[in-house]
């Protein structure tokens, strides 16, 4: 059997998509064992971080994406600033849902849909980051002034 170029299998995703969808995924499965679930939920938020704390040093470094935008074109000043204000709100986002995982597990009864939440809006941070990510990229790399 060949694979195409597009198939699934070839697909090569980004890991900061790859640990938000994992994130999404953990939120949405079956939660009959709360406890498993929330260990679940916890491994792949930590998994998030990890990632997410490589892509703001990859980004936000000396010879990283978001410094060579500006020194391209000055103009993006005020978007690489929503970018890294980004970074900070979901860095909290991230370390919020930990925490309030951590807490519920100590407790009798777990508020699953209280984490569910949480990490929708993990995801959800996430997921619209990226968009403003590759607009930017797309603006700074690709798009020729003038020419709209």
């Amino acid at each position: 059997m060949t694979t195409s170029i597009d198939s699934p299998q070839t697909i090569r995703r980004d890991p900061l998509t790859t640990a938000r969808a994992s994130l999404g995924e953990a939120a949405t499965l079956d939660s009959t064992d709360n406890l498993a679930w929330s260990m679940n939920l916890f491994t792949a938020l930590r998994k998030l971080s990890k990632v997410f704390e490589e892509h703001v040093s990859e980004s936000e470094g000396s010879d990283g994406v978001l410094p060579e935008m500006l020194a391209i074109k000055p103009h993006l000043q005020k978007r690489v600033r929503t970018l890294k204000a980004d970074h900070d709100r979901i860095r909290l986002r991230i370390r919020e849902a930990m925490a309030s995982v951590e807490e519920q597990v100590c407790l009798p009864q777990i508020e699953i849909e209280k984490l569910r939440l949480l990490a929708g809006g993990v995801v959800h941070e996430v997921r619209r980051h990226e968009s403003r990510g590759n607009d930017l990229v797309y603006e700074a790399f690709n798009r020729v002034d003038g020419f709209d």
